[in-house]
């Protein structure tokens, strides 16, 4: 059986143990919000220019992509008139 005095004296460390990571952890948390705050202009920015590009990129993609269907579809044609000539 342990001595209940030795628990007693257990318990009272890890409860001061507990208190200093909690705080540690709440200064931790402190910082994670400030470095945020301070990032986020930037990350609007980079946003902004991630749409933009998206908007400028958008009607040569729709082009490619166009251009890509009627490619395949006059592969399909000219396959389907060599297998008919067999």
């Amino acid at each position: 059986m342990k001595n209940p005095l030795n628990s007693i004296k257990g318990l009272i460390s890890d409860s001061k143990k507990l208190g200093v990571a909690s705080k540690n952890f709440a200064a931790s948390v402190t910082k994670l919000e400030e470095a945020i705050t301070q990032t986020q202009p930037q990350l609007d920015e980079m946003q902004k220019k991630i749409d933009e590009f998206n908007f400028k990129t958008q009607p040569r993609l729709d082009k490619i992509k166009e251009l890509q269907t009627k490619m395949q579809t006059e592969i399909d044609r000219l396959n389907e008139a060599t297998v008919n000539k067999k």
